[in-house]
């Protein structure tokens, strides 16, 4: 899956991502496009696991992007976590398995973002 960044107005965010983003800790370009590596729902919110423009990886809301390419690798696994505000989450298997992945990606635990490095590095 590939999306690229839009144009979008900080000062009118919609109320549901005000608290998942700002102005000065959200590096991504407009305009430019970047691979998505999981996709969660958290809170009711879409986000996207991508490399930013900082060049770590991050769950991202989907609202700020546009999908160029709505395919994705075959190895990607679906699970429905439905706890603490996690509904699902959807990628390869050491990000997706379960609610303790999806925390250590988000807390940038060492071992998982390894994997990660791994597997993009082998796109």
């Amino acid at each position: 899956m590939r999306v690229r960044g839009i144009n979008f107005d900080w000062d009118n965010l919609e109320e549901n991502l005000i608290s998942f983003v700002s102005k000065t800790q959200t590096f991504v370009t407009p305009g430019k496009e970047y691979e998505v590596h999981a996709v969660s729902v958290y809170k009711k919110v879409v986000f996207l696991l991508l490399v930013d423009d900082i060049n770590t990886p991050i769950f991202i809301p989907a609202p700020l992007f546009e999908i160029v390419s709505s395919e994705i690798p075959s190895d990607w696994k679906c699970n429905l976590i439905g706890r603490l505000d996690l509904e699902l989450i959807m990628g390869p298997d050491f990000l997706s398995k379960d609610m303790d992945a999806y925390i250590g990606v988000v807390g940038q635990d060492a071992e998982l973002l390894t994997k990660l490095w791994n597997r993009i590095y082998q796109e």
